[in-house]
Formats: C-alpha cells, structure tokens, sequence
C-alpha cells in the first residue's frame, strides 16, 4: 500500500482554507477507520506509510521514557502508533494536538478536536488529530507508543531501514521509582483503574491504604512489589528466556542502542539530530504531603530484594562494558556500537 498523498498545508487563517483543511483531515480519518485501523489495533498505520522509518522505543517502565514519547512526537516529527487502551490512546492524541507552535491556527485547528463533542469515541478524535499531524508535520518516522517488551516488537522490525532505543537505570532504582508512583498516585485518585486494581489486590479501601501508608510503609511497598515487579530483563529480550548473555547477545544482533535515562537528550541528538533544551519529566517533583514524605523517605534496598538475578546482571554488563555513561561523554553511534559489539 502506498502512503497516502497530502496536499499542501493550506492557509489556515483564510476560513475557506480552514474548512477545507477540516473537511480534508475528518475525509483521511475516515478512511483510515473504514480500513480497520483502530480495530482492534493502529499498527495498520505502518502499512499505510511503508517509505516512513520506524522507530522502536523499548519503554522499560520508571525509566524516563514518557518524556522521550512526548519529545518524538513533538520535536523529531515522528508519528505515534498507540498499543490499544485509552491510556496510550489518550496520551498520543494529546501529544500531536499540542506539536504545532502554540498560538498557531495549526495548533487551534489540532486541539479542537480534544473537545468532548468534537468526535464520537476516543478513535475517531485519535485518527482525526492523526490526520492532521500528518498535513501540519509530515512526519519522517513512526514509533509505537506504550510498554512492549523487544520480542513483541520485532515482527514489525525491518533491520535495513529501523532502529530500536531504550533508557536503562539501576533495576533497583527502577522497582523504587515504580512503588512510589503507585503510591502517589493511588493517593491522589483512588478511582484510576490503576488505583482500583491495586487497592483490590490489597484488599484495602482507600482510607485503610493511606493509614496503611503512614503507619507500616515498608510493608505496603512490599506487597505492592509482590504484585508488580518489572523486569528490565524481560522488556530487552528478543526471545522467550532471559539469561542476560542470550539478552545480550540479541541486543548486539538488533543493533539497539541504549543510554542510561540521564544521558536520553545525548542519545537522541545522536539519532535524530540536534535536540532542543527539554527537562525530563519526572512526576516526583510535583507529589505532594503522604506521597512526597513517601517518596522521599523509601530507601533503594526495600527494593533491592525484588531484582530479578538476569536483569542486575544484564544491567552490571552495560555498566562494565561501557554503555552506561557513554553519551553523557560525547560519544558516537560509530564508537557506541564498537562497544556493543564487544560486550
């Protein structure tokens, strides 16, 4: 399938121009959804740009890539391909329709569409702002948006033409990071279907888990590391085991570069081009009263214990290989894959 032609971006400040520019956007968001495109999934937007490169952000979780989704989108005209969930969908829609220049009729025409009324269902207002982001930014790239581990992604890999990325950090530094924004967010909105499934795992209403907060922390992080303990393994193996030496191996074969997730804007500058000065969100700094003293008093080593073996080995190899640290010095995509390749 060839990638559908777009006229060029009309004048939007001429109200001729911008009823045709809507008329064109709501007539390819159409379209798309009688092809299937959102039904069940949006991976049909690969086919329908084939010339697009695409991009394979690996997003192991509490590992700083919510910024990168937003910065992609925003700044290296790449195009978002949610996994299915309203999350995912919500969060796409949302970075495309504020990717114009604020102020712009460009911007306007893109963040109509976020109004309650200005679309059916969560789909329609997705492939609607879509469709526009292709007429405004023309996008070079596609990534998927969402957690997938690298084995999910590589049916849709093609190793002539894509790229696979990720940040990493310490494995233990990644469970903390994750109890502490289930924490702060079960506290701020206990009617989030996170919220709910946590509080029903904990068999806890809201009251009893805040008291259960304050008075036993480290007993409530616990249980919630029971429940949810992501493997940074996991999310980097190509395969269905994951002994960290076979992790690597593939990591190697896959070309995937990688950065800790405080060298993410070397990374991308290195991939994509000169980026723009951008701080990394990081949703702690805005937690406040029994999230805030939580977050801040949870030392690393109630974590600790939950690391699975292959991920902190698998993390210890990047370090000693000289992985880890080597954006942040300047390095290379040339000297960088000379030090995967020796890994």
């Amino acid at each position: 399938m060839t990638t559908p032609l777009r006229p060029p971006v009309p004048d939007l400040t001429d109200p001729a121009q911008l009823d045709i520019a809507r008329q064109s956007i709501e007539r390819e968001a159409a379209h798309m959804q009688s092809l299937g495109i959102g039904t069940p999934d949006y991976f049909g937007l690969m086919s329908r740009h084939p010339g697009a490169q695409r991009v394979f952000f690996i997003h192991i979780p509490k590992c700083g890539g919510t910024s990168i989704r937003k910065i992609l989108v925003h700044r290296n005209r790449c195009a978002p391909v949610p996994l299915p969930g309203s999350g995912t969908l919500d969060q796409a829609t949302t970075y495309m329709a504020h990717s114009c220049p604020p102020g712009s009729a460009q911007a306007e025409l893109l963040q109509s569409y976020l109004a309650e009324d200005a679309a059916a269902d969560r789909q329609q207002r997705f492939l609607r702002v879509y469709a526009g982001y292709q007429m405004f930014q023309n996008p070079e790239r596609l990534f998927i948006l969402g957690h997938k581990q690298a084995r999910e992604l590589v049916p849709y890999y093609r190793a002539d033409k894509d790229v696979f990325f990720t940040t990493v950090r310490d494995p233990a530094e990644i469970l903390k990071s994750m109890v502490a924004y289930r924490v702060s967010h079960t506290l701020k909105n206990a009617r989030r279907p996170d919220s709910v499934n946590l509080l029903n795992y904990l068999q806890m209403d809201i009251d009893t888990f805040t008291r259960a907060v304050e008075s036993r922390p480290r007993s409530v992080a616990e249980q919630i590391l029971q429940k949810e303990s992501p493997s940074m393994a996991a999310f980097l193996s190509f395969g269905p085991g994951l002994d960290y030496r076979a992790v690597v191996r593939d990591l190697k074969a896959n070309r995937v570069y990688i950065a800790h997730m405080s060298e993410q804007s070397q990374l991308l500058t290195a991939l994509f081009g000169e980026q723009t000065v951008h701080p990394r969100e990081n949703s702690s700094h805005t937690r406040q009263g029994l999230a805030a003293e939580f977050t801040a008093m949870m030392p690393v080593e109630w974590a600790s214990p939950f690391v699975d073996v292959e991920s902190m080995q698998l993390y210890r190899h990047l370090e000693a290989g000289g992985i880890i640290g080597h954006w942040e010095k300047g390095g290379s995509k040339v000297a960088y894959l000379d030090l995967l390749n020796r890994l």
